[in-house]
């Protein structure tokens, strides 16, 4: 998969109609190098992508965990609030947030986005009750 994604990418370097094709080979880099545990080469790819596509949720969603993994708060945190704005339905960002909040000290912060977390999941079980009841 990722020879394959570094290829697309080299071919739509000359076609102007290339730019989705690239940003769908840097998600695919991306992914590919967190599956083998190289986090420096994923994030690359995926800040290569939002830069195609700067609202990519796959991008947006994954570099704040690679942030958080590598100890970079502040970065993941202006990140996830970037990416909730981009995409408030990931309720796994408000519990990312929860953490990267509690890491760097900010208890009050920390709370409130667990609260967010928690009233995301209460909501989503509620519409997924009525929907199966329907």
């Amino acid at each position: 998969a990722l020879q394959l994604a570094h290829e697309v990418i080299q071919a739509s370097e000359s076609s102007p109609a290339g730019d989705a094709a690239k940003t769908d080979a840097h998600i695919i880099a991306a992914e590919a190098y967190q599956m083998l545990d190289q986090p420096e080469n994923a994030a690359v790819n995926y800040e290569e992508a939002l830069k195609k596509d700067p609202n990519n949720k796959t991008a947006l969603t994954n570099l704040p965990i690679l942030d958080f993994k590598a100890k970079k708060f502040t970065t993941a945190e202006k990140r996830t609030e970037r990416a909730l704005k981009i995409n408030p339905e990931k309720i796994g960002l408000n519990l990312l947030q929860a953490e990267i909040f509690k890491e760097q000290g900010q208890t009050v912060k920390a709370k409130e986005a667990l609260s967010n977390f928690r009233e995301e999941v209460r909501e989503r079980m509620v519409s997924d009750t009525t929907k199966i009841s329907n």
